[in-house]
């Protein structure tokens, strides 16, 4: 066979073997089960577990339901506790013994506690209190009791075991002392409220959380527990969970007395149900009634952001703001709200004001932490709003892409309606770049009396593949 043949022979051979070992994976391919290629997103999110520990059945149901209902929106896995409404939580230390013993077993992004304050720190005006009033004066505990009957505003088949009102502050307190007892002296005013059940858990929290958690469980923290403790969030409302639950209809800055009182606003706007056959049906009931209901009420899920998360924004600055100002704590104030903090973790989402400063804007990245802006400021001179930060990542971004990420939505506090203008936005001069320095000024829209605005700032637009959306109150 001639040196040309041979060649030809060797290549055959080595086509043979080749197709042959094909052949033999193909059939050994046939045996295993198919190969599934991830879904690429724009980010690594799903990597993150927000656990979300609830004081009551309500707020258990709302955020499985929320979880549900907008599932294809959230790049999040969400652990809720309690998991099932017997095993409500009663107290805020039992709240925070949970959460820790949850820290303990696994690694999570972030870990929230939802709670309201009806009975954690307000001074509670109930039976065994004006009981007490009785054994003082039966003239004052009588004015009490009637009050309690005629003014609250809760359901007549349930009143017997509603009349009960908190307040969070002794000012809010004497006040309605006042109203009810014109002509009470500064004396009997201090006896009728040293006689009123009284609780300071928030109190005590917010001086020093650790010393909290000892008081209740009365041992001693090891530097792991405390470093968790400092790590655990709240995601707190006054004076009850259904006060974030009334904002998803409407802007609203009542000082209910208790969840009850809710209830009953409910049933008298209709929020929750409808009129069938001239009875009205499908009222809002407390524990897992969002949930079981989910489906029905998915546009009420669905308002979470648009309406809810603005009307709490616009609830901080025209209602907390000025109380926080004069030095009340937040959990003295009714109502308050800040679920909205916790909604913006589903969303990749952070809330600014105006007139602060953030040392750093950062996102976690598969538990790897961005820093995306740096010294971040905002201010508001006349009609215009001025941001300047610092570009703390090696990107070249140009001044149209800066544009292109800012929108404004601007909203209606009365009503149902939400007006929505994005991108409307005019720039005074232009944007202004040193280096990595960023300076912009915008120039604000003219606003109604009952609007108010925010400017999203999408940094996902900038940084492609890193996320997260600002928000500033206007």
């Amino acid at each position: 066979m001639g040196r040309k043949n041979k060649k030809n022979q060797r290549q055959s051979n080595s086509r043979s073997l080749k197709d042959g070992k094909k052949e033999k994976e193909a059939n050994e391919n046939l045996l295993q089960p198919p190969t599934i290629k991830k879904r690429e997103t724009n980010n690594l999110d799903f990597f993150k577990t927000i656990l979300i520990v609830c004081e009551g059945e309500t707020e258990a149901a709302y955020f499985n339901a929320l979880k549900d209902v907008l599932s294809h929106r959230i790049a999040l896995k969400i652990e809720v506790l309690p998991e099932r409404p017997e095993n409500a939580y009663s107290s805020l230390a039992k709240l925070i013994d949970v959460a820790l013993g949850k820290l303990e077993k696994n690694t999570y992004y972030e870990v929230w506690i939802v709670t309201d304050n009806d009975e954690e720190n307000a001074y509670k005006l109930d039976d065994p209190s004006i009981t007490r009033i009785e054994q003082y004066s039966i003239a004052w505990a009588g004015v009490l009791r009637l009050n309690q009957i005629r003014n609250m505003s809760v359901r007549s088949d349930e009143a017997e075991r509603s009349r009960i009102q908190y307040f969070l502050h002794s000012v809010e307190y004497e006040a309605f002392l006042q109203n009810l007892f014109p002509l009470l002296s500064a004396a009997q005013m201090a006896s009728i409220v040293s006689l009123t059940t009284k609780r300071n858990s928030f109190e005590e929290i917010e001086k020093d959380i650790v010393n909290f958690f000892e008081q209740y469980q009365d041992k001693k923290l090891d530097k792991k527990e405390a470093k968790h403790l400092s790590n655990i969030k709240i995601a707190y409302s006054a004076i009850s969970f259904e006060h974030w639950l009334l904002l998803h209809f409407e802007y609203n800055q009542t000082a209910f007395y208790n969840s009850r009182e809710y209830l009953h606003y409910f049933d008298s706007k209709k929020y929750f149900g409808e009129t069938i056959s001239g009875s009205f049906v499908n009222r809002f009931e407390k524990g897992y009634y969002l949930y079981e209901n989910k489906k029905r009420l998915k546009p009420f899920f669905e308002d979470c952001e648009s309406k809810a998360v603005s009307f709490a924004l616009h609830l901080h600055k025209n209602h907390a703001v000025p109380k926080l100002t004069i030095g009340l704590k937040y959990f003295e104030i009714n109502p308050y709200c800040d679920v909205h903090h916790l909604i913006g973790s589903f969303m990749n989402t952070q809330f600014l004001e105006a007139g602060q400063h953030y040392a750093e804007i950062s996102t976690d990245m598969a538990g790897k932490k961005a820093v995306l802006l740096k010294n971040l400021q905002l201010q508001i001179t006349e009609n215009n709003l001025d941001i300047s930060f610092y570009l703390a990542l090696n990107e070249s971004i140009m001044s149209r892409n800066i544009t292109a990420s800012l929108s404004f939505d601007i909203y209606q506090t009365t009503g149902l309606n939400r007006q929505l203008t994005p991108n409307n936005i005019q720039f005074n001069n232009q944007i202004y770049r040193i280096d990595d320095n960023v300076f912009l000024r915008v120039e604000l829209p003219i606003l109604h009396a009952n609007e108010f605005c925010l400017l999203s700032f999408d940094l996902e637009k900038l940084f492609p593949q890193k996320g997260k959306k600002l928000v500033f109150y206007i």
